[in-house]
């Protein structure tokens, strides 16, 4: 099928791979999926594949926002190529052919408020490798008309879970939407796996397995006060950049580990309570729907009912939400509630090359 044909057409079904790479530097998000329209919009998630990064590449990952910019567009192109790769030796193991791949890449730079935002990931490069249709670069139109570039995954939740009325994602940063008429309120609530990685290495664990090393923990007040005002001061979309100043505050307060891990789960919760204190039944999803301490202190302090999804859906909504954007993306309709992101218009986001 010629690519350009399709641009404003109703294929119908259509299927599109979603690739995501996350905040919190696990690893690599793929699925594979189906999407047909049948009194609104339906779905199949067929396939889905997980690539977790080394200890080299997080390393590198967090790192590239402080280094040149000539190495930063060289590891752009790079990973462009490496996320292509691995797209294509995976479809050829599914033995399966997309119409299209949309690409959210890794998140470098986020400055709605300075009018950019930076996802790694070469689109270019990417299409070079697995020779098939991409949309990349989902953020930067809503940021060009003066909206924060996120939280994006609520226009997918609108149109694929309609039998749900609020859902927390929690990955390296937490977010929270809500359905209303013809559209979502959401907003970035907290930092989450971002902060709880970040100590688990201490202990030289990946992450902190069911909330385990939060759970044999105390509070530290200095820590959990320095961290609450901070989170309670951001208003607009959360950042690795804006992660920066908490991380050095909890690397300086000397206190162990598991201590660090219950301080940032309380706080999180203290900043759920003030900003998003929702009350029904939640769909929580992102890894940390996985932390079952934290889904039960969460159930324990907070108004709403917060219920865990599938494991499959808890991995790879990310995945799915970013194939159905790039799936609007190239029928050239509107891909993003601009009521969500604070934009002055709905923009169609993701650069195309078909």
């Amino acid at each position: 099928m010629v690519m350009e044909k399709m641009v404003g057409t109703r294929l119908n079904p259509i299927q599109a791979v979603g690739l995501m790479s996350g905040t919190s530097l696990d690893g690599i998000d793929l699925a594979y999926v189906h999407f047909w329209e049948e009194d609104g919009w339906k779905f199949n998630l067929q396939h889905t594949h997980y690539i977790p990064y080394s200890n080299p590449e997080k390393t590198e990952l967090r790192n590239l926002m402080e280094v040149p910019s000539a190495e930063l567009l060289s590891a752009h192109a790079r990973w462009g190529q490496r996320f292509g790769q691995e797209i294509r030796t995976w479809l050829n193991t599914i033995q399966q052919t997309p119409h299209l791949i949309a690409s959210h890449g890794h998140t470098i730079f986020h400055q709605p408020d300075q009018g950019f935002t930076f996802q790694l990931g070469d689109g270019y490069a990417l299409q070079r490798e697995v020779g098939l249709p991409v949309v990349f670069d989902f953020r930067s139109a809503d940021v060009a008309a003066g909206g924060q570039g996120a939280p994006l995954v609520p226009f997918g939740e609108f149109h694929l879970f309609p039998t749900y009325e609020h859902f927390l994602n929690i990955g390296g940063i937490a977010n929270g939407s809500s359905r209303g008429k013809d559209t979502m309120v959401a907003r970035d609530i907290s930092f989450a796996n971002m902060w709880f990685n970040h100590s688990s290495q201490k202990r030289g664990w990946a992450f902190d397995e069911n909330g385990e090393g939060a759970k044999q923990g105390v509070v530290c007040g200095s820590l959990y006060s320095q961290l609450l005002e901070e989170s309670l001061s951001i208003s607009g979309s959360l950042s690795a950049e804006l992660a920066m100043n908490s991380l050095r505050w909890i690397d300086a307060a000397g206190i162990s580990a598991e201590d660090e891990l219950r301080t940032e789960l309380e706080v999180m919760l203290e900043v759920f309570r003030q900003k998003w204190n929702v009350q029904g039944t939640v769909l929580v999803t992102g890894g940390g729907a996985k932390n079952t301490f934290l889904l039960e202190r969460m159930n324990q302090t907070l108004s709403a009912n917060f219920v865990a999804a599938t494991s499959e859906l808890i991995d790879f909504k990310e995945a799915l939400v970013f194939a159905f954007l790039g799936v609007v993306r190239i029928r050239g309709e509107k891909n993003v509630f601009p009521s969500v992101t604070g934009a002055k218009f709905a923009t169609s986001g993701g650069i195309f090359l078909p």
